[in-house]
């Protein structure tokens, strides 16, 4: 470059700079004598790092005041502002016209965006973000931060509801990538704006950059977009969702864990002890975290994670002749069977149950119940179930017998092991079965024990009834006059009810016997019935008795609150202990008492078998008894 050239140069950046009138002549000399020693000889060249080298050489400069230093620090952003605003790009076309930034804050966040190279405001993200905040923590005083930084923020906002705006009908969502994310940065608007006031904005940074398994990372971003879109309750969605989610990520990354739905117990407890201190009173609500995430991962899935330590039923959308909805089987654990052999095992087995035989879900997880405890107690031993030997089966027998349980209890447990030792041997995973049923297997005779509820406590319990909510009246007149299970009353459709001339009928979908009956009912308790769906609006297809969520009210819910009723009415003088099923007994005693026929009771009920008929009806013997003299003493005088 030739002697003309050199000369020209400070020229041009003299010229440049002041043009910008607003900056007082001293600050304008200084940052004049600054850009020549540093070497700049044209505002366009001033980048960041310029700017830190000039605040630096400010610091150095004794000649300066403290006060000097600091009034003089802002001079180079405002002379960049100053020279792009003769001719604006559209960046700074946009800053003008979003007047919450302005000021101060507007000069700094516009110099930095045009020197870290943003064209619009759109294009500003997570790493924009994090660039701004360490340059402010640099050249401002640390109580001002925040309020620059949601300068940027706002910048942000306002671009991202311009940009819906312009196109309405597009669907904004953020794509996977190994890179940190802010969330309040989302392209979807609204959701953008439900984050702005997030008192902790670190919880909303998630660094998907940092080394570890990409398949967590995947999952934990899939359930912040599932949280974003679906939980509008800000409290919820920061205490059980975002804070923890944010916890466990860092958790998972710290441990090396490569993927959520293989997490073991002791890893969960391991996250519980990990943020147990910062946690205190809110502990409970993070831990909610790994069930929520775990149920959204395995129901969400394309194909089922078979492999999955815990497995969430409602993925299989069973029919209502395997799934009571007022007593449902939520999930399968595995996650406490360490040794992977008889953790595949079993699960082998749950897939077959589930999948390939028609049996009633509560009657697979009694037998998951079995086998797994089962196989707890191997892990506790360290056996592998492969290798176990008829002695070792023995000792184990012989612990359950010790719990004093009952005799059918024990067969159960038997005949559960046993199917599925067979099932692995048919399916060529094990050689033979260890143990022989009939050696183990108990004879029983059946005990029969009196249910009948009194009738003083029924009347207690018909007086009281007005202090009830108007659903637990009907609930408990459902099984007072029925005799129907408490799950067939938690389920009764909109569509039960029904007449037939002069008598009302009721028709019920028995779960355990897995076919429907009709039985008539009382004509009062029929018109209270159809007066209650008429009045709510109730159809078909829905439940008569909902829970919040417009599902079958639960069993236990329903037997909870009866019971705190029992008890603050002194029902019995406090002594009377509801038992829906109780009322079945009392239903069929009755109904034998007034000589209606064994096999009559047995098709009322639902029984496929009169002996089970027979277990229902309370002072059977007294009964026999009773009914025996009246025949022979009627034989007698004919």
């Amino acid at each position: 470059m030739g002697i003309a050239a050199l000369a020209a140069l400070p020229a041009r950046l003299e010229s440049q700079i002041d043009e910008c009138k607003t900056i007082p002549l001293r600050l304008r000399e200084t940052a004049k004598t600054f850009l020549l020693t540093y070497g700049i000889t044209d505002v366009i060249d001033i980048d960041l790092t310029c700017q830190m080298a000039y605040r630096e050489w400010l610091e150095n400069n004794d000649a300066l005041t403290k006060t000097q230093k600091r009034s003089y620090g802002s001079v180079l952003e405002t002379i960049v502002v100053a020279y792009y605003s003769r001719d604006p790009p559209a960046l700074l076309r946009e800053i003008e016209k979003i007047p919450c930034v302005s000021g101060h804050v507007a000069v700094k966040v516009s110099a930095f965006l045009l020197q870290f190279g943003i064209k619009r405001c759109q294009d500003i993200d997570c790493k924009v973000r994090i660039a701004y905040e360490d340059y402010l923590k640099k050249t401002i005083a640390p109580s001002k931060v925040l309020e620059y930084v949601k300068g940027l923020d706002k910048l942000k906002l306002e671009a991202t509801r311009i940009t819906n705006e312009t196109n309405p009908l597009k669907t904004y969502s953020l794509v996977f990538a190994e890179i940190p994310i802010y969330l309040q940065y989302h392209p979807d608007y609204q959701i953008a704006k439900s984050l702005y006031y997030t008192n902790d904005k670190s919880e909303l940074m998630f660094d998907f950059s940092a080394p570890g398994s990409r398949t967590v990372k995947r999952q934990i971003f899939d359930m912040l977009m599932h949280v974003l879109g679906t939980e509008n309750n800000q409290k919820m969605r920061h205490e059980a969702y975002l804070r923890p989610l944010k916890m466990l990520y860092q958790y998972c990354m710290d441990q090396r864990i490569q993927d959520i739905e293989q997490l073991t117990q002791k890893q969960v407890e391991g996250f519980r002890e990990s943020i147990a201190d910062g946690a205190r009173s809110k502990l409970n609500t993070y831990m909610t975290v790994i069930d929520n995430l775990r149920e959204y991962l395995f129901i969400h899935q394309k194909d089922v994670n078979w492999q999955a330590t815990v497995w969430y039923l409602d993925r299989f959308k069973f029919s209502e002749d395997r799934y009571n909805p007022s007593n449902p089987v939520r999930r399968l654990r595995f996650d406490d069977i360490y040794d992977e052999d008889n953790r595949n095992y079993l699960q082998v087995y749950m897939r077959y149950l589930i999948g390939l035989t028609d049996g009633a879900i509560v009657n697979v997880r009694c037998k998951y119940g079995y086998i797994h405890s089962f196989l707890l107690w191997c892990e506790a031993e360290r056996i592998k179930i492969k290798d176990i030997s008829g002695n070792q089966m023995e000792t184990y027998f012989q612990i359950i017998d010790a719990r004093e349980i009952e005799p059918a209890t024990f067969d159960k447990h038997l005949l559960a092991l046993y199917g599925f030792y067979e099932y692995l041997v048919a399916k060529g995973l094990l050689k033979n079965i260890p143990f022989l049923t009939e050696y183990y297997y108990k004879k029983f005779w059946v005990q029969h024990n009196n249910r009948v509820v009194p009738e003083s406590v029924q009347k207690q319990m018909l007086d009281s009834l007005a202090d009830l909510p108007y659903h637990l009246r009907l609930m408990y007149l459902t099984i007072w006059a029925t005799g129907l299970r408490l799950s067939e009353v938690c389920t009764l459709k909109g569509s039960a009810f029904e007449r037939r001339g002069d008598t009302g009928y009721l028709r019920i979908h028995q779960t355990k016997q897995r076919r429907e009956k009709i039985i008539p009912v009382p004509q009062i308790y029929f018109k209270l019935m159809i007066g209650y769906i008429t009045e709510l609006g109730i159809k078909d297809d829905e439940f008569i008795f909902k829970n919040k969520k417009g599902g079958a009210y639960a069993t236990g819910t329903f037997r909870k609150q009866i019971r705190e009723h029992c008890e603050a009415k002194g029902i019995n003088c406090g002594a009377y202990l509801f038992r829906a099923h109780d009322y079945r007994h009392t239903i069929a005693t009755e109904l034998y008492r007034g000589d209606v026929s064994i096999q009559v009771l047995r098709e009322y009920l639902g029984h496929r078998d009169s002996n089970m008929t027979k277990q229902y009806i309370d002072y059977l013997p007294e009964q026999i008894e009773y009914k025996s003299k009246i025949y022979f003493a009627n034989k007698g005088e004919n």
